[in-house]
C-alpha cells in the first residue's frame, strides 16, 4: 500500500507535484518519511498523503520533528495550509494529528481497502 501511494497522484497532478521527505538519524540511518501533493486540493495548500515511521523509532519524536520541519519549509514555498486524512479508527493517529494543530474539517467516506471499509477524518491546520 505503501508503495502505490509513492506512485499515485490526485485527480489533475502529475508527478511533479509530488514531494517526498524522508529524516535521518545522527547515523544517518533513514527514520521517517513523509510523502505530499502541492496545490491539493486548491492553490496554496499541500495534501500530506503518507507519512511513515521506522517502527523502532517510534516515540522518539521522529515524526513531530519531521512534520516540524516540512511545514517550516512549506512556508518559504508559500503555502498557508496542510491537509489529510486519518482512518478514523486510528485513534492514535487522529491524537498525533490534532497535537499538531490539525482540526476537524469532515468526515469522508467509506473507502474500500482490502474487504475492510473505513470512514476517513478529513483534517487540515493553517500555517
Amino acid at each position: 500500500m505503501a508503495l502505490e501511494e509513492f506512485r499515485s497522484f490526485p485527480p489533475g497532478r502529475t508527478e511533479a507535484d509530488k514531494f517526498v521527505f524522508g529524516l535521518k538519524s545522527a547515523t544517518g540511518e533513514l527514520v521517517g518519511m513523509l510523502a505530499c501533493d502541492r496545490n491539493y486540493p486548491q492553490a496554496r495548500s499541500w495534501w500530506i498523503a503518507l507519512l511513515l515511521i521506522d517502527p523502532a523509532h517510534r516515540g522518539q519524536g521522529v515524526a513531530k520533528t519531521l512534520c516540524a520541519g516540512f511545514f517550516s519549509w512549506l512556508k518559504t514555498q508559500g503555502a498557508d495550509r496542510v491537509e489529510l486524512a486519518v482512518f478514523a479508527e486510528n485513534k492514535a493517529g487522529l491524537r498525533f494529528w490534532e497535537g499538531q494543530g490539525f482540526m476537524l474539517v469532515r468526515t469522508a467516506g467509506p473507502v474500500s481497502i482490502g474487504t475492510k471499509q473505513h470512514s476517513l477524518q478529513v483534517l487540515a491546520r493553517a500555517l
